[in-house]
């Protein structure tokens, strides 16, 4: 189990906009034998300095996700492998709505380390 805290300030030029984002994920992870499942949630909201030249409004965001992730560790006894199956749910809820989004993930995958 953990917990991340972050913040990325975004210092841009020209008509770019700068923004600072604030985040926070929380990860709680369960092993048993070869498996291994995690489920993480995350929460931030991003705010820009300038306002929007078409909405004429300052823009903030707020952004959920959701992600679960099941490893299972040697497959065929394979000591140096991995198989990763992942899924995952982000949502954007912007003051301007031409900005909000949702966005899914779905993969999967193996590893072998050499």
């Amino acid at each position: 189990m953990g917990w991340l805290a972050s913040l990325l300030d975004v210092d841009a030029q020209g008509s770019a906009k700068t923004s600072q984002r604030y985040n926070t994920e929380f990860e709680i992870e369960r092993r048993q034998g070869r498996h291994i499942t995690m489920l993480a949630l995350n929460a931030g909201q991003q705010r820009f300095d300038d306002t929007h030249p078409i909405f004429e409004e300052t823009q903030k965001d707020n952004r959920y996700g959701l992600s679960a992730t099941y490893v299972y560790a040697a497959p065929f006894n394979w000591s140096n492998a991995l198989f990763i199956a992942r899924g995952g749910w982000d949502w954007v809820d912007s003051n301007l709505d031409f900005y909000d989004q949702e966005e899914y993930l779905v993969t999967v995958g193996a590893q072998y380390r050499f």
